[in-house]
């Protein structure tokens, strides 16, 4: 992002990552921090049978959950 831009006029698609990580909902808390830890990201999409997105899991959630 060019800093010389009105941030309150940026759209989402302006600052979004395209083609980002997706996981099913199946997938394994574990894995799902192998695949973090592989591509260096700290959240990851959950998208269901229909590619659509079910949740987020963050890396602060594994945290929580005293996995990391």
């Amino acid at each position: 992002m060019s800093r010389d831009r009105d941030i309150l006029s940026l759209k989402a698609a302006d600052v979004m990552t395209r083609g980002a990580v997706s996981i099913a909902p199946g997938v394994l808390a574990a894995e799902a921090l192998n695949i973090m830890e592989q591509r260096k990201i700290t959240a990851i999409v959950v998208v269901d049978e229909s590619r659509r997105v079910a949740g987020v899991l963050h890396l602060h959630e594994l945290w929580r959950t005293g996995l990391v």
